[in-house]
């Protein structure tokens, strides 16, 4: 058996950034489907296409749907203009592009996550809880459906600083406790890609899923932003005119509740400490009205069982996520920029992987992947078998 640390050594010698970073995220909730038994009953559950995704995506491999395409523009709309597609997908899935991708993949993270909110029945539990800012919106703003900031989720319960808690250098964000009191909270669901900025931060480099904590971490002064956003907007335009610096309604409806928390998970499937605070209060709940029925001999025992079976499920429905995230985009990669149809080799695609591997050679130069994101050409020294 190869010792994890003497591993962890070599993948970060060898300097490929999808492997470092794979490896970086493996214990942060990453591996979480591993483990998992496959169960349609208890969301353990994983298409063929998926699970090829999130297999590879977890090694640090190139995917299997995205590399055959090769090295075809997709035409993004953000200001870096054009991408050019990579084997492992982070260029497809870091692209603007139509089609509300990244809300739905958020939303996927967020629907389970509600669920098993729900049946530990916390109190005071709302799903895009609306109305907690609509009382500081203008009436205007407010006919016409706009509101100030509308968080993800929210309860009344008692919930760490994760923040505040985290030590540098530490495994994992030490969250042991439970909070002060029981107060109304904020969270933001949050799902980012590979080969964002976090994943290059210095959290990123010593913490197991610190690129998912950076990414959490900006998540409280992004409400700030918003909140100064719609303060200083005119009057007219559904804000109420407050000068810069000023404090504005809105803002102060934010004070009054703690910081918000960033429910973070990564592009290999890890998550912030956040969500692993919030899975072990879950699991609680939801032991000490079910373990009885259960057959458990303890609350404590019952509670174990069920963090373990949460932190299956949300691993397993946050790699489902972003693989499905790829899966949806691959009609963009060599797409023109009015038609989210492919521009060459329209009847090439996953569904038919035959046709598919038949075009490969003609249409991609007899080009492969190489380890380190990029593409060589087959031969000595290149990335072909």
């Amino acid at each position: 058996m190869v010792a994890a640390r003497t591993l962890g050594e070599e993948i970060e010698a060898a300097g490929v950034t999808a492997e470092v970073d794979a490896w970086r995220a493996a214990d942060g909730g990453a591996s979480g489907w591993v483990g998992a038994t496959p169960s349609e009953l208890h969301g353990h559950h994983l298409a063929p296409r998926t699970f090829r995704e999130v297999a590879c995506a977890y090694f640090g491999l190139a995917s299997p749907a995205v590399a055959p395409y090769g090295p075809l523009e997709i035409p993004c709309g953000g200001r870096a203009g054009p991408r050019v597609s990579d084997p492992h997908g982070v260029q497809l899935g870091l692209a603007t592009l139509p089609g509300g991708d990244f809300d739905i993949r958020s939303a996927a993270i967020e629907t389970v996550l509600h669920a098993d909110m729900a049946l530990a029945q916390l109190p005071q539990l709302q799903r895009q809880a609306r109305r907690l800012f609509q009382g500081v919106v203008q009436p205007g703003a407010r006919a016409h459906g706009r509101t100030a900031l509308v968080p993800d989720l929210s309860a009344q319960l008692r919930f760490p600083d994760t923040y505040e808690r985290l030590r540098r250098g530490a495994a994992r964000p030490a969250a042991r406790w439970d909070g002060d009191h029981a107060q109304r909270h904020l969270f933001d669901v949050k799902a980012f890609g590979r080969g964002v900025a976090h994943y290059a931060t210095a959290l990123a480099r010593d913490l197991r899923a610190g690129a998912a904590e950076s990414y959490a971490h900006g998540v409280h002064a992004e409400y700030v932003r918003q909140a100064r956003a719609v303060d200083q907007r005119p009057p007219e335009r559904g804000g109420h005119g407050v000068a810069e610096g000023v404090v504005g309604p809105v803002e102060q409806r934010l004070r009054t509740f703690p910081r918000v928390h960033g429910l973070a998970f990564g592009g290999y499937g890890e998550a912030s400490g956040a969500v692993e605070a919030l899975r072990r209060i879950v699991a609680r709940e939801q032991a000490r009205r079910r373990w009885r029925q259960m057959g458990a001999r303890s609350q404590t025992e019952a509670a174990g069982i069920i963090a373990s079976a949460l932190r299956r499920r949300w691993g397993i429905a946050a790699c489902r996520a972003q693989a499905e995230l790829t899966l949806r985009r691959l009609v963009w990669i060599g797409a023109r920029r009015a038609d989210a149809r492919p521009a060459e080799h329209e009847d090439v695609g996953e569904a038919d992987r035959g046709a598919r591997a038949a075009a490969g050679p003609e249409a991609y130069a007899q080009r492969a992947p190489a380890g380190g994101g990029g593409w060589v050409p087959d031969g000595p020294g290149g990335g072909g078998g």
